[in-house]
């Protein structure tokens, strides 16, 4: 079975996506996941 977090463009055509607020006239306006980095030392 696939989840929406696998298909997330399907998802959102079909309304079943939770991060899409709105469909638009060619795109979607969706909440953004979480997107954790690296942590990055500078060294001066």
């Amino acid at each position: 079975m696939t989840t929406w977090q696998q298909n997330r463009i399907g998802t959102a055509l079909n309304g079943i996506d939770p991060m899409v607020m709105a469909e638009m006239p060619g795109n979607f306006a969706v909440f953004v996941d979480t997107q954790f980095l690296p942590v990055c030392k500078w060294s001066f």
